[in-house]
């Protein structure tokens, strides 16, 4: 099983959960799809995307069960 993973702030994923569906972060709806990190990117998105940010969650999927 390979995971991939979503950076996304509590608030954003909390609404994912509450409505059963998570259609994507700012960026991701302006670019069109999510963004996703495999586990050897992470830190890197972290550090160049997210440095400073608070409130942030590391989402993890295993990628054979994402549904688009």
């Amino acid at each position: 099983m390979a995971l991939v993973h979503k950076i996304v702030s509590e608030a954003d994923w909390n609404a994912a959960v509450a409505t059963g569906v998570f259609r994507g972060a700012g960026i991701d709806l302006q670019d069109g799809f999510i963004h996703l990190s495999t586990s050897s990117q992470v830190r890197e998105t972290a550090r160049l995307w997210f440095a400073g940010v608070r409130g942030l969650l590391l989402v993890s999927f295993d990628e054979n069960v994402v549904n688009a």
